[in-house]
């Protein structure tokens, strides 16, 4: 296995686990201090940006987590997710404790 193939299976064992938990500013906070602690650690490889790529995906879908909830619309349409599906931009939306409120499947859909 090549270490762009383990990074990618790495950045999907870190976006299933991420995605069982609800969040909130600080815990989301947390998550992006984590996701560029693994970007570092992945980076420290030296296989290029294949290996980062994945993990700077899962920090921009992060940042939906904590953006004001007036500014999620702009945010889900982001380029920096232009090449995520746009279910699992829906999916992390969902993932913010105040996702009933800012009615996440009508900001993306």
């Amino acid at each position: 296995m090549t270490e762009v193939e383990l990074a990618d299976r790495l950045s999907q064992t870190v976006l299933a686990h991420v995605q069982s938990f609800l969040y909130n500013s600080a815990g989301a906070m947390h998550l992006l201090c984590d996701l560029n602690e693994y970007k570092k650690f992945v980076s420290g490889w030296r296989c290029g940006r294949d290996a980062v790529l994945p993990f700077e995906r899962l920090h921009s879908l992060a940042n939906l987590l904590v953006v004001l909830p007036d500014s999620l619309a702009d945010a889900a349409r982001s380029p920096t997710l232009a090449n995520i599906d746009r279910t699992l931009i829906v999916n992390f939306i969902q993932l913010r404790e105040d996702h009933k409120k800012v009615k996440a499947q009508n900001l993306v859909i």
